[in-house]
This record gives structure tokens, sequence and C-alpha cells, in this order.
């Protein structure tokens, strides 16, 4: 499952990562090796920029 969710979000245009409130840079990081919930890494990651009030205007 996190190979899909990698793939489909590393094909995905910029605009739409930043409407989830993630960056390309987020998505290479997750698919780390040691990353082994790629979903939950990016979850976290979002969650930290939001509360951080980093908004992404797309």
């Amino acid at each position: 499952m996190n190979r899909r969710i990698l793939y489909r979000l590393s094909t995905a245009p910029r605009h739409e990562l930043a409407s989830l409130g993630l960056t390309p840079n987020d998505v290479r990081e997750a698919a780390a090796p040691g990353i082994t919930d790629a979903a939950g890494f990016l979850t976290a990651k979002r969650a930290l920029r939001r509360s951080k009030g980093e908004l992404f205007s797309g």
C-alpha cells in the first residue's frame, strides 16, 4: 500500500500536493529507507505544518 500511495503522490502536480498540505519533498522523505508507514508519516508532516500555521496557497 505504501508504494501505491507514494507513486500516486509522486506523480501529482505541486498544486494538488499543496491542496493536501504536502510538498514534493514530503513525498520524497516518506519514501526514504526506514519509513515503514508512508501514510502515517505524511499525515504527521501535514499536521505539524498546520500546527505551525504554514499554509499553502497552491
